[in-house]
């Protein structure tokens, strides 16, 4: 379920009409045109702040169930006195990645629906995205990463590690780490150029390296990856 579809499912279950909804918000001293709401529930537009305070003021909303899907749709009494968003918050400026888990299948047709239909973001602000990854926000995919493979015991890739691809590279560009697709299966991996080649290489010296030939084998670069996110394990 997208955003979009959150605050139409959120709304539906409040008021009738974008247009009754407006008329009690307008009581409480929100005033927002209902051809707004249209807006925000087509995806147009990214709601406001002022939209999402109101919805919580007015009708007890969970913004993190409206955000990010996570936890009930309506806060209970304890979470009511949790629930705040800052002043300065610009959802404009927020933008949400899909969460793609590894395990799915890697065949382009099927991928493409998993990113589509996923319920799992992940959000961050779009000014930070712009100052630390050099890649175009709207092809953004994040990957759950499964096994431990590029697990060498020091590095940032480990099994339950999110990594960040930029799904605009879809063919080898310089020696990096890659999302692969082999075989019907999703991989991340370590590519290194050679003459006439490419060798796949998992951090893990457990795993042996491979080499592929770009123009044959039935390899396919999902993404170039950018960014890692892991758990830090506290001693």
């Amino acid at each position: 379920m997208t955003l979009q579809d959150r605050l139409k499912t959120f709304r539906t279950q409040v008021a009738s009409t974008p247009e009754s909804l407006c008329d009690e918000l307008s009581k409480k001293g929100f005033k927002i045109a209902p051809s707004t709401i249209y807006g925000y529930e087509a995806g147009q537009r990214q709601p406001s702040i002022v939209y999402i305070k109101s919805l919580i003021e007015a009708y007890d909303a969970n913004p993190m169930w409206l955000l990010q899907g996570q936890g009930s749709m309506f806060l209970n009494e304890e979470e009511k006195f949790q629930a705040s968003l800052s002043e300065n918050l610009n959802l404009e400026n927020i933008v949400f990645i899909p969460v793609v888990n590894m395990d799915v299948s890697a065949g382009y047709g099927s991928l493409t629906e998993e990113i589509e239909m996923t319920k799992d973001f992940v959000s961050f602000g779009k000014d930070w995205l712009c100052n630390n990854i050099n890649a175009p926000i709207d092809k953004l995919v994040i990957f759950k990463v499964k096994g431990d493979s590029m697990d060498n015991g020091n590095g940032l890739i480990k099994d339950g590690s999110l990594v960040i691809a930029d799904t605009s590279i879809t063919e080898y560009k310089n020696d990096g780490i890659y999302v692969l697709g082999i075989e019907g299966a999703l991989f991340v991996k370590r590519l290194q150029y050679l003459p006439g080649k490419i060798r796949v290489k998992s951090d893990n010296p457990m795993y042996e390296s491979f080499e592929i030939n770009p123009n044959t084998d039935n390899v396919k670069i999902i993404g170039n990856v950018v960014y890692t996110i892991s758990k830090v394990a506290c001693i």
